[in-house]
């Protein structure tokens, strides 16, 4: 089943799996400044590179909202931490759902597109 995806899906699929587990420890714990500045890198690049990969219109309008708002060169500041807790709570079904999608679409086709 492997051989179906590139190595760029295969990538993408590690980063969006390792962005997940970043939000997810986000939420529960209080980590230094640096954490989350490394925090949006990672997150902001797993879902540029689900957009790249992503076909559904709506998808891809909502993943670049996310992107934006993840953006680490210029950072959006929204207050509190709660409000961030929120985002990183919406953000992990939307990043989960965004792989699922791509993952159907690729064994659907029966074989990975090439890049």
């Amino acid at each position: 089943m492997l051989q179906r995806f590139t190595d760029f899906q295969k990538t993408m699929f590690c980063f969006s799996f390792f962005s997940v587990i970043i939000l997810f420890l986000a939420v529960f714990f209080d980590f230094a400044y640096g954490f989350y500045i490394f925090l949006r890198l990672v997150v902001c690049v797993s879902i540029c590179m689900l957009i790249s990969d992503m076909c559904n219109v709506y998808f891809r309008f909502a993943l670049i909202v996310v992107a934006i708002l993840y953006n680490p060169i210029a950072p959006i500041h929204l207050g509190n931490r709660d409000t961030w807790i929120v985002i990183n709570l919406l953000t992990i079904p939307l990043i989960v759902a965004a792989d699922i999608l791509s993952i159907r679409r690729i064994l659907k086709n029966g074989s990975a597109q090439k890049r």
